[in-house]
C-alpha cells in the first residue's frame, strides 16, 4: 500500500525550457522521490504499515496453530520488528515538505513585435506606403490612436519598457504592459528596441555673437543647423535630422535611413519654473532673456532587432542586432514628419532640467526620453506576434523521501511478510490429526470428561461433545464435593 500510494502520486521534476534563462528549476535530487502528498500524511501511512507487518505475522500463525512456530519465530520477530522500528523512525526524520517548481511548454499569443507587412522594405524615410498620411497642409499619421495611447502610457496592448545588456547599455523597447503579463508564465520574445546617445553641443551653436532676445534666441551651430527659437513659451524644442555623420546636410525624405541615424534638438525650457542652481555656471548651458534654460544636444540614435527572456518577473536576458534601413526609417520618419511625440519630450525634458546637475545628465535624460518617445509613436507600424518560446512556471508543496530508508522499511516489512508465509506454510506441511487431538483433549471440558466420566475419555471421539454421556441419551454420573478423612475437599462422582 505504501509503495502503492508512492508511486501513483510520485512527481518528477521538470526543467525550464532550454532557452529560457532565469527561469529558477527546483533542485532534483535522484536519490530521493517526490510525492505530491505532504510529509506528515506519508509518515503516518509509514508508521501504520510499519504496524500491521508485525500483527500480520501473528494472525497468520495462529491459524496455522503451530506450538513448534513460536520458538522459532521469537529471535527473527524481535530482530526484525527492531529493523522495522529503526527504519521508519529514519524516515520520519528524513522525510521533509518541500516546494517544487514545475515548468509546462504553453503558446503566448500578442508577445512579441514586428514591423507592419507594408513596412518591412522601405527605401526612404519618408514612409508615406507604412504609416504616414501626407496631404497639402499636413502629415497625417496613420493608426494615430494606439501611439497616442503608448505615448500616454495608457495602451492595453504595448508599453515602453527599459532594459540592460550585459554591458550595461540601456535600451527603450516595446513590450507587454502589466496587465497582460503573466508572472506564472516566462518567456522569450522579440521586439524593437532603440538606443539613444546625445552630448551636450550648446557651445557649438551658442557663442558671442549670438543673439538671445527678449522673445526668441538665434543660433548657428557648425553643423547643418541654425535659427530662432521661441523663449517666450514654457517649453519649446527645434530638431534636425542629418543624413550622415558629417552633419552636413539634412535632405533626409529621400534617402534610406542610416544605422545609426543623427539628429540635434535645440530646447528652451523652464522659462516659468526656473533651474536648479548647479547649472547656473554650466559653459554648456545658456539661459533666455527671460529665465528659460537653453541647450543644444547632438545625439545618434540605433534601432535593434531584440530578442529578450522574461522570466520570473523581469527581463533577465538580452540580445540585440543592429536593424536595416526600414526599421530606422520608421523610427526616425514618424517623428521627424509629425512631432506626435515633441510634447512628450518637452514634458520629460521640463523636469530633468529641474532636477538635473549638468549639461551631460541633461543629454543622457534627453537621449533616454527621445528612445522612448520615437518607439512609442512609431508603434503605429507595429504589429504584434507570438512568443518565440514559453512556458507556465507552478509551484507545490511535495514530500521529499529519501530512497534509502524508504528502502529499508519496505525491504524489513516484506521480510516480516516472507517469515510469516514461510512458518505458516511449515506449519501446515508438519501438522497431523494428533496434534489437533493433543491440544483437543487438553482442554478443560475434555480434562472433565476424562476425570469424571464413565468411559474416562477413553473411546476416540469426533468432538468433545461426544465423550459426556449425556449426548447418548445416557444418565451421566453426578460429581458432587466430598470431605476427605484429612479434612481436605475433593471432587467425586456418584
Amino acid at each position: 500500500m505504501l509503495l502503492g500510494l508512492v508511486f501513483r502520486n510520485r512527481v518528477y521534476p521538470s526543467s525550464p525550457l532550454s532557452d529560457i534563462q532565469g527561469a529558477t528549476a527546483s533542485e532534483n535530487d535522484d536519490s530521493v522521490i517526490y510525492v505530491n502528498l505532504s510529509a506528515t500524511t506519508l509518515t503516518v501511512l509509514a508508521s501504520w504499515s510499519s504496524t500491521i507487518a508485525p500483527l500480520t505475522l501473528t494472525y497468520i500463525l495462529s491459524l496455522a496453530a503451530f506450538p513448534a512456530a513460536r520458538e522459532m519465530i521469537r529471535e527473527a520477530v524481535n530482530t526484525l520488528s527492531v529493523l522495522v522500528t529503526a527504519a521508519d523512525a529514519w524516515l520520519h526524520f528524513t522525510t521533509k515538505s518541500v516546494t517544487l517548481t514545475q515548468f509546462k511548454p504553453v503558446t503566448f499569443h500578442d508577445a512579441s513585435f514586428g514591423l507592419h507587412q507594408n513596412c518591412t522594405n522601405l527605401t526612404q524615410s519618408f514612409t508615406a506606403q507604412c504609416d504616414l498620411n501626407p496631404a497639402g497642409t499636413a502629415i497625417f499619421l496613420l493608426n494615430a490612436g494606439e501611439s497616442l495611447n503608448l505615448l500616454a502610457n495608457v495602451s492595453t496592448t504595448s508599453m515602453v519598457r527599459a532594459a540592460a545588456d550585459d554591458a550595461g547599455h540601456q535600451y527603450a523597447y516595446i513590450g507587454l504592459p502589466a496587465s497582460l503579463s503573466n508572472s506564472s508564465v516566462d518567456y522569450v520574445a522579440t521586439s524593437l528596441a532603440v538606443q539613444t546617445e546625445c552630448v551636450p553641443a550648446t557651445t557649438r551653436c551658442f557663442n558671442a555673437t549670438s543673439s538671445i532676445t527678449g522673445p526668441s534666441a538665434n543660433c548657428s551651430c557648425d553643423f547643418a543647423m541654425g535659427g530662432s527659437i521661441s523663449t517666450t513659451g514654457i517649453n519649446t524644442m527645434d530638431m534636425a535630422y542629418f543624413t550622415d555623420s558629417t552633419l552636413s546636410d539634412t535632405t533626409t525624405e529621400s534617402i534610406s535611413t542610416p544605422n545609426p541615424y543623427h539628429f540635434a534638438a535645440v530646447v528652451s525650457a523652464n522659462q516659468i519654473v526656473g533651474r536648479n542652481q548647479d547649472l547656473v555656471h554650466d559653459p554648456e548651458i545658456e539661459s533666455g532673456l527671460h529665465g528659460s534654460v537653453l541647450f543644444v544636444v547632438l545625439c545618434n540614435a540605433t534601432a535593434f532587432d531584440m530578442q529578450y527572456t522574461f522570466a520570473n518577473g523581469a527581463v533577465t536576458q538580452v540580445s540585440m542586432r543592429e536593424s536595416n534601413s526600414s526599421t530606422t526609417s520608421v523610427v526616425m520618419g514618424t517623428q521627424a514628419y509629425t512631432d506626435v511625440g515633441d510634447a512628450y519630450i518637452l514634458q520629460r525634458t521640463s523636469l530633468d532640467v529641474w532636477q538635473s546637475h549638468s549639461a551631460q545628465e541633461i543629454a543622457g535624460k534627453f537621449a533616454n526620453a527621445y528612445s522612448e518617445v520615437a518607439l512609442a509613436a512609431s508603434v503605429a507600424a507595429l504589429e504584434p506576434g507570438p512568443a518565440v518560446e514559453a512556458q507556465l512556471r507552478s509551484s507545490m508543496i511535495v514530500a521529499k523521501v529519501p530512497k534509502a530508508p524508504l528502502g529499508c522499511l519496505v525491504a524489513a516489512n516484506l521480510l516480516l511478510a516472507v517469515l510469516g508465509i514461510l512458518l505458516t506454510i511449515i506449519a501446515l506441511l508438519v501438522l497431523n490429526n494428533d496434534v489437533g487431538d493433543v491440544k483437543a483433549r487438553l482442554g478443560i471440558p475434555a480434562l472433565v470428561a476424562t476425570h469424571f466420566e464413565t468411559n474416562g475419555g477413553d473411546e476416540p471421539v469426533k468432538n468433545i461433545e461426544d465423550m459426556f454421556e449425556e449426548f447418548d441419551g445416557r444418565a451421566g454420573p453426578r460429581v458432587v464435593a466430598a470431605k476427605t478423612a484429612l479434612g481436605c475437599w475433593r471432587l467425586e462422582r456418584r
